[in-house]
């Protein structure tokens, strides 16, 4: 049982640096898109999850944790990134 929480950590780790790069690719600079971060990155990380069968030996429900858990992680680190250029950007580049 430990074994397993470990492997699905380590692959929800894995899931979430894939899901911050599609999430990048797809959202863009699109001002439209921006607004739906979290739901990209969840859905993004719920598919690479998925798809991801050669990958790993773990069962499909586990593969779909790690990538939601992946997709969630994405999105707060999404999240604190505008926030820190939305700062940036107020107080002049400082």
């Amino acid at each position: 049982m430990e074994a397993v929480l470990i492997n699905l950590i380590t692959f929800a780790s894995i899931v979430a640096a894939i899901t911050m790069a599609l999430a990048a690719v797809v959202i863009g600079n699109s001002e439209t898109l921006a607004k739906y971060t979290p739901q990209i990155t969840l859905v993004a990380g719920i598919l690479v999850g998925f798809v991801s069968v050669p990958i790993t030996d773990l069962v499909l429900i586990d593969r779909l944790y790690a990538g939601f858990l992946g997709g969630l992680i994405a999105a707060g680190a999404l999240n604190v990134e505008s926030i820190k250029t939305i700062f940036t950007a107020r107080n002049g580049g400082k």
